[in-house]
């Protein structure tokens, strides 16, 4: 504890705060014993209620990096909010001692939460998490990130998570996440909003989990038959860890059996040897012969009642065998319920995933380029648009100016006679002619202008859809494959599995053939132990014959004891196999968990997208309607001025004497 505090203030220097007195006191507080050097060595460091600055908190959580002392780190009611939370967990990840860790009454939100589940990801030595009284279940992100990390914590044995205002959703997302998680034991969600929804999440969980042995769901508006239903399931996972746990038990003592049954095979081996040496006396000694006999029928008496009992033993061994066999077929056919499910789930997430991927990508970004090149396109128009107004305002100065002559004409008109009055007529007329021509000329060039800009912009519109169509026909492409490569997959993964089980019928089968064959060689013994009694006369070739069966027999035991160490060691093969089948399929979890995070970004982009084409459609319309407003307008200007012109003409024919007489 005393490099705990000379980091701690070697940390506040640096940050440039002053250490706490508080802290400091709680660091160096009484409760310590001495460890092997000499140093005073404390398992728990208590702060609750301590409310400190965050500069003060952030020197103390980076001196917790290389500690290896603490083991229960209590922080409850210390005001840490998201930003410590956020602190202590990136200090976490590197942490390998801290067992216990109480966050308790810290407000923790948000970005507390994401951080705490990003460090359940990568710490594996923290068995107990307290979070009671926060508000982690308000926002849905922070519960899915720190559902993932439950998920993936293989550590954590206990997490409190009472008061916490989680709904149904999270409780739904919590239920999910404990599907993938088999080392959790105990888990408190008292007085929060779950509900009804929640509930019946949690009751489909213990389905599948077989680890949870306490739940805590009280307050949360469930109904009876539910919280009956959990009830009975947590039974349920107590019985079979019990079970679990008198299986091993069973298994220590058969193994002992077996040391304890070879131990006296080899005190008969030895007794046999001394037998042996005592044969060899018997050949000189006649008139010993007789009890010696005697001694040997004892002996076989032994041997017979030993026979009996390695019977017994094999058989109860078969049994073993027999209903080692049935749980592993029931295990084999959980997993293949397990991995249709899952592989369904594969699929789901796959047809959006890898089909997407692939080619949405590359599509976005052409999209990109397409709606860069329709805003510089409607920019063009735009600026189009504007010269358009400017040159029919340079028009309309124009035929100012033609006015402005035409007056100056007539003043002129005035002072001349009416010969000259006519010639100007016809000129007027003629000019008027032309102006009328250069301005059809010009519109007309301009409408074409238009219309061929107006028919660009279509087509694009049109090659865009096209485009969209195609990538719809590509995605569908690339279901199909996709769903042809995990039905290959699929097919494989079940011959595997048909001929890993005909092999092991096949094994048994053989062992079956060798103890049928052993029995009958241990009756054909027993025939000859017959004859030998019958036949006492004949002493030196009945010992010959004894030591030739007992040989024998030893051979078979030797032969037995080998076949149950083969059938251990195929029975740990076939453990380690559900092991890595496990482990690989949690390893399949975590993927389609990244590939459902990528496949919402895409969709959000998508949407992105598909609305800003419609913002662009929308914007093009709208030019359309001001094109056709424009157009509109300037042939109801140009008929005003064709109806003015032909009433100053008309005016002229009628009263040319009134013209005169104003002039």
């Amino acid at each position: 504890m005393e490099v705990l505090c000379q980091n701690y203030i070697l940390n506040c220097q640096k940050i440039g705060c002053e250490p706490t007195k508080l802290i400091l006191n709680k660091i160096n507080n009484k409760d310590r014993y001495k460890g092997k050097n000499g140093n005073t060595i404390t398992d728990t460091l208590d702060l609750s209620s301590i409310s400190t600055t965050l500069n003060n908190f952030k020197a103390l959580a980076f001196s917790l990096v290389n500690d290896r002392f603490i083991k229960k780190l209590i922080l409850s009611d210390t005001f840490l909010s998201d930003d410590g939370t956020i602190i202590l967990s990136n200090v976490l990840k590197n942490n390998k001692s801290i067992e216990v860790l109480d966050l308790s009454g810290n407000n923790i939100r948000a970005d507390g939460t994401i951080a705490l589940g990003q460090m359940l990801k990568i710490n594996n030595s923290i068995k107990e998490l307290i979070l009671e009284w926060n508000c982690i279940g308000i926002w849905n992100n922070g519960i899915k990130a720190l559902a993932d990390g439950i998920a993936m914590n293989k550590s954590l044995l206990h997490i409190d998570l009472r008061n916490n205002k989680i709904s149904p959703k999270g409780g739904q997302i919590i239920a999910n996440a404990l599907k993938f998680n088999k080392t959790l034991l105990s888990i408190d969600l008292r007085w929060n909003s779950l509900g009804l929804i929640g509930g019946r999440e949690f009751s489909e969980m213990l389905i599948n989990n077989k680890s949870i042995v306490n739940l805590e769901i009280s307050g949360n508006d469930i109904s009876d038959d539910i919280m009956r239903s959990i009830n009975s399931s947590i039974e349920k996972n107590r019985d079979s860890i019990n079970q679990s746990k008198y299986s091993n038990e069973l298994s220590t003592t058969i193994e002992s059996l077996t040391k304890s049954h070879n131990e006296t095979i080899q005190h008969l081996s030895n007794k046999l040897s001394m037998s042996e040496e005592t044969q060899l006396s018997l050949t000189t000694k006649l008139s010993k012969a007789s009890e010696e006999i005697l001694h040997s029928q004892d002996s076989l008496n032994l041997l017979k009642d030993k026979y009996r009992k390695l019977e017994a033993e094999k058989l109860k061994i078969e049994q073993i065998l027999i209903n080692e066999r049935n749980d592993f077929r029931e295990k084999l056919k959980k997993m293949q319920m397990s991995l249709v499910t899952e592989k369904e789930n594969v699929m789901r997430i796959n047809e959006l995933n890898n089909n997407k991927l692939s080619d949405l990508n590359y599509n976005i970004l052409c999209k990109n380029k397409e709606v860069s090149e329709l805003e510089v396109k409607i920019e063009y128009s735009k600026k189009e648009n504007n010269e358009l107004k400017q040159q029919i305002k340079e028009y309309e100065e124009k035929i100012q100016k033609v006015k402005e002559g035409y007056d100056q004409q007539i003043e002129t008109i005035k002072e001349q006679n009416s010969l000259q009055i006519k010639e100007q007529d016809d000129t007027y007329k003629q000019r008027i002619v032309d102006l009328k021509s250069n301005l059809q000329t010009d519109y007309l060039n301009k409408e074409k202008i238009y219309e061929d800009q107006i028919q660009r912009l279509k087509i694009e519109k049109t090659s865009i859809y096209k485009e969209i169509d195609e990538l719809k026909e590509k995605i569908s492409l690339h279901k199909i494959q996709h769903q042809k490569d995990l039905d290959q997959i699929t097919d494989s993964f079940k011959k595997k599995e048909e001929i890993n089980s005909k092999a092991h019928d096949a094994q048994v089968e053989y062992y079956k053939k060798q103890i049928d064959n052993e029995q009958q060689n241990l009756d054909k013994s027993k025939k000859e132990i017959s004859i030998i009694n019958e036949k006492l006369e004949e002493k030196n070739h009945e010992i010959d014959d004894l030591q030739s069966e007992n040989k024998k027999l030893k051979k078979m035991i030797e032969e037995l004891n080998n076949k149950i160490i083969t059938n251990e060691n195929e029975i740990k093969q076939h453990k380690e196999n559900e092991d890595k089948l496990n482990h690989e399929l949690n390893e399949v979890q975590s993927t389609v968990k990244g590939y459902k995070q990528t496949i919402e970004n895409l969709e959000k982009q998508v949407v992105k997208l598909e609305e800003k084409i419609k913002y662009k459609d929308e914007i093009i319309q709208s030019k359309e309607d001001e094109i056709e407003e424009l157009q509109r307008d300037e042939t109801f200007r140009m008929q005003e001025l064709e109806n003015a012109i032909t009433n100053c003409l008309k005016y002229k024919r009628k009263y040319p004497k009134k013209i005169q007489s104003i002039s």
